[in-house]
């Protein structure tokens, strides 16, 4: 099938200004109208927050491998307004850890240099042709790369919208692509909050019993990134009431990780009930004014 790549916005990262204009040339003679290259992530971060691109390529070599906390901060909707946009990494070879990362933050693909356009062409063609379903979990969201099921319950998997195809094959509705990204965000954000929530009440129980002081301080760092995480995503929504708990949590949690508990260890001995609440508080909205009784 001929795809038409005129209407398609694409961001290229790469600090190589060599390999960007070679690639951008390449990429404009197969049709493509929009492609906008840098060596730096933050106007990387620019143009998804302003002009919300369909594709983004990120060679994971670029300023340290910063753009695999970009990939993250676009999967988990920390900035710009689609958290769908497909994105492929390009990695140098024999860096494991580099593969690594670029697949936690929730990379569609993952090309190994040196790459030719008829190889990235290719990926592109399967991101149009079939989006991976989404999964959620405490530490990722992006697609789901399992072969099979895996025995027992997992989490369950989000269909996300294709906004390349809409464009690709001429048949893009404005209205409606925004539409099915709000509903498949809200649907990420709500599985998200599930297990945030879950996460929350996992690390107070390990940091509330461990009697390492670096393997505590390293559960309440962790606590606080998911705390925060949650405090964000409430916002808005129907149990957004849950926020104030969230807030008392990160400032007990805060003051023992300075080193400024209250007096007999009552921060640590509030925290497993703070989480509680914020566990119970999912998905009953009926609980709206406990949890107002139980921060305060």
């Amino acid at each position: 099938m001929q795809y038409y790549f005129g209407n398609i916005s694409l961001v290229l990262l790469d600090s190589n200004r060599d390999v960007r204009s070679s690639v951008r040339t390449s990429l404009r003679l197969e049709g493509f109208g929009d492609v906008r290259d840098t060596g730096r992530v933050e106007r990387a971060r620019q143009w998804v927050e302003e002009a919300g691109p369909d594709l983004v390529i990120a060679d994971s070599d670029c300023l340290g491998g910063e753009d695999c906390r970009l990939f993250h901060g676009i999967r988990h909707h920390e900035f710009g307004e689609d958290p769908f946009i497909p994105m492929i990494a390009v990695l140098t070879e024999g860096m494991p850890r580099q593969f690594r990362s670029a697949v936690d933050s929730g990379a569609d693909h993952i090309l190994v240099k040196p790459v030719s356009i008829e190889v990235l062409l290719e990926r592109v063609a399967l991101l149009i042709r079939k989006r991976k379903p989404f999964v959620v979990t405490c530490d990722y969201i992006g697609p789901d790369r399992r072969r099979e099921p895996r025995p027992g319950p997992s989490a369950p998997l989000i269909e996300v919208p294709n906004v390349l195809r809409a464009k690709a094959t001429r048949s893009a509705d404005a209205i409606e692509l925004r539409r099915e990204i709000r509903r498949a965000t809200a649907e990420v954000n709500k599985r998200k909050m599930e297990r945030d929530a879950f996460q929350i009440s996992w690390l107070v129980e390990r940091a509330a019993v461990s009697d390492d002081e670096a393997q505590r301080t390293a559960h309440l760092k962790r606590l606080l990134e998911t705390t925060e995480d949650l405090a964000r995503r409430l916002d808005g929504t129907s149990q957004e009431h849950v926020s104030g708990l969230c807030r008392s949590l990160i400032h007990v949690a805060t003051n023992i990780v300075v080193g400024n508990p209250l007096p007999g260890g009552r921060d640590l001995k509030v925290m497993p009930h703070l989480a509680a609440a914020i566990r119970t508080a999912f998905p009953d909205e009926a609980s709206a004014k406990i949890a107002r009784d139980i921060s305060e």
